[in-house]
């Protein structure tokens, strides 16, 4: 950039021209783009996301077990608590083909094996390593939020065109079947005083085409669509449970037909399985019973 030469012969000592050549050097430098250095950006953090008061975190396991691991039901079930159901609702599951049963302690050994199926298994090389991407997992877990009493499905088996079950009840035993039958699990959370959570199971078989159907709600209606659903609530699993205890719910594989052995188990593969269905509560947010005193308030 040309400087005027007439600035040059301006007196140095006059204070006027000293100010006129600062106020022309420092149009000069901002003409030129001379720009502030941008700022660093100051850290932000964010909020840890909180639980809201009324929700429960679950963690459901899904495991396969073949029909060939016969003595499973001995070892498993001699250190599950069975005890925690009605002894009338236990004998009304175990027509049907189901048992259920709280694991309050330290996981048994053989669940813990069972968890920990694909860990166990052998390590092939890798030249001779073969991986089945259509295969499903033998142990299956899921990460679960609930609202207070909002449902939430577990699916245990694939849908299946044709499906008859027998259903046991005081009346005597009698069956059904159904078409483009999907077998699912229902669970719901209710929390209760001191940390504890009120886990609900109940069986639900949804079949058939989907229709429409008009509800109305707040006096509001609207259109839902949906397939027909059959809920068993004679056989609805209930438990009180604490953060870190389980529910454990399994078929009868003595009882073909029952509607445990067609709710959880799979004889489309090679070979039969079975499906353990474990549920271990997570987290609550309600408040502990008792909790620490705050500084003031100690004596």
């Amino acid at each position: 950039m040309r400087v005027s030469p007439i600035l040059f012969r301006l007196s140095a000592n006059s204070r006027g021209n000293q100010r006129a050549i600062a106020t022309f050097c420092a149009v000069v430098i901002f003409a030129s783009g001379c720009q502030r250095l941008p700022r660093a950006p100051k850290s932000v953090t964010l909020a840890r996301p909180q639980l809201s008061s009324d929700s429960t975190v679950l963690e459901i396991f899904t495991i396969r077990v073949p029909f060939r691991e016969k003595n499973i039901d001995q070892v498993l079930w001699s250190t599950i608590d069975e005890q925690r159901l009605d002894p009338q609702f236990r004998d009304r599951l175990h027509r049907n083909g189901l048992r259920a049963g709280v694991v309050a302690g330290p996981l048994p050994q053989e669940l813990e094996r069972l968890l920990r199926l694909v860990d166990d298994q052998p390590t092939d090389t890798v030249d001779e390593q073969v991986v089945q991407l259509d295969s499903e997992p033998m142990v299956r877990k899921r990460h679960l939020q609930l609202r207070a009493d909002r449902p939430a499905k577990i699916q245990t088996t694939p849908q299946q065109e044709r499906l008859s079950v027998l259903f046991s009840s005081s009346g005597g035993v009698g069956g059904e079947t159904y078409y483009s039958a999907q077998p699912s699990l229902v669970v719901t959370c209710h929390p209760l005083d001191n940390a504890r959570v009120r886990l609900a199971l109940v069986p639900e078989l949804e079949h058939g085409q989907a229709k429409r159907k008009w509800n109305a709600s707040d006096g509001i209606m609207f259109l839902n669509t949906g397939r027909p659903k059959r809920t068993f609530d004679a056989l609805r699993v209930q438990v009180d449970l604490m953060p870190g205890q389980l529910l454990v719910l399994s078929p009868l594989i003595e009882r073909p037909g029952s509607l445990g052995y067609q709710f959880l188990t799979d004889s489309s593969g090679q070979q039969p399985e079975r499906k353990l269905v474990v549920i271990r509560v997570a987290q609550t947010n309600t408040p502990p019973l008792y909790t620490a005193l705050e500084d003031e308030d100690q004596p």
